[in-house]
């Protein structure tokens, strides 16, 4: 009987050990490596923007648009008057805009000397400006509905701001600072041996 006993917790305990470590080696995941494969190029594009100026500005105003009388009712007195005022749409209109200007690098010409040399640049382009708009109320017209007045009104936007934007030195300042940033990355433009000229 005592055989038995030991042949059978002998035989409970081998299985309790084997489950142990199978259950120790299975948790641990399989890697195995992958095969190399050739990458593909999809696409080469020439980056040459160097964005050096951004000017932010914040303004609320009132974009308006109304409807024309037609040539043949010119000479009745008042009409004018009249379709304007029937046919004007307005909205009141909330903008942040962001103006950005840089040079474009891929058009840049160094030309070597003895002395140094002439690193010719671009003149700055303004690029589009990134708006973000709200329309805060809209009226509309007693004779016609103008229904993308709110769009007109951020294309307005983008106009007007930058025309400020360049009224305001962006140009300049895109200038000055592509001189900072390209003089960090090479120092014979520190150091005068290289002059920077734009146009």
């Amino acid at each position: 009987m005592n055989t038995r006993i030991k042949l059978a917790a002998g035989g409970c305990l081998t299985l309790l050990m084997g489950g142990f470590f199978f259950g120790r080696t299975s948790s641990t995941p399989h890697v195995t490596q992958p095969t190399p494969m050739q990458p593909v190029l999809e696409r080469v594009q020439a980056l040459g923007d160097l964005h050096t100026a951004r000017f932010t500005y914040e303004n609320v105003f009132e974009h308006a648009t109304e409807r024309e009388a037609q040539d043949w009712t010119g000479s009745i007195p008042g009409v004018a008057s009249l379709v304007s005022a029937a046919t004007r749409n307005t909205a009141l209109v909330g903008v942040n805009v962001e103006v950005e200007a840089g040079v474009d690098l891929s058009k840049a010409k160094l030309t070597r000397t003895a002395l140094g040399g002439t690193l010719r640049l671009p003149l700055p382009t303004v690029y589009k400006p990134q708006v973000d708009a709200h329309v805060y109320e809209t009226r509309r017209g007693i004779l016609w509905r103008d229904d993308n007045i709110a769009i007109d009104a951020i294309t307005d936007a983008k106009v007007r701001m930058t025309r400020q934007a360049r009224h305001d030195g962006i140009v300049r300042e895109a200038e000055k600072n592509a001189i900072s940033t390209l003089s960090g990355l090479f120092p014979d433009i520190a150091g005068h041996r290289i002059s920077v000229v734009f146009g």
